[in-house]
């Protein structure tokens, strides 16, 4: 994952020197490319380094949510560790929280083969939680 390129613990000063660094060899969404959908070759700098202040923040905010959660992760996303969404789950108050493993999709979910399956686990997820 991201997290482990060493690189990543200088994006914010990179950002203001250089606007892309290539990713590792090993760093490009397979199987996005494989559905039609592109996986750039560089890391924006700038974009990098907001994206990781944002992974700060939510860290820090997790241990606050106490409303129901829905997690959505694909087995095959080689953005994000395989243990994400676990971690996640772990830091959340809250005890109403589900965990959604897809198994063909990449990194963009949306987009992905089983983007139909990840709407309607969504719909369900608001329609029940709305219900209560």
């Amino acid at each position: 994952g991201m997290r482990q390129d060493w690189r990543m613990r200088f994006i914010r000063p990179l950002g203001g020197i250089v606007p892309t660094i290539p990713k590792p060899s090993g760093h490009k969404d397979k199987t996005a490319m494989e559905q039609g959908n592109p996986s750039y070759p560089v890391y924006v700098t700038h974009a990098m380094a907001e994206a990781a202040e944002l992974v700060q923040m939510m860290q820090t905010g997790l241990p606050q949510i106490s409303v129901p959660v829905l997690l959505i992760q694909s087995h095959r996303d080689p953005v994000i560790e395989s243990n994400a969404s676990t971690l996640i789950s772990e830091q959340l108050k809250t005890h109403d929280k589900e965990t959604l493993w897809l198994d063909n999709s990449g990194h963009v979910i949306t987009f992905g083969p089983e983007r139909e399956i990840v709407f309607q686990a969504a719909a369900d997820f608001i329609q029940r939680v709305a219900g209560q």
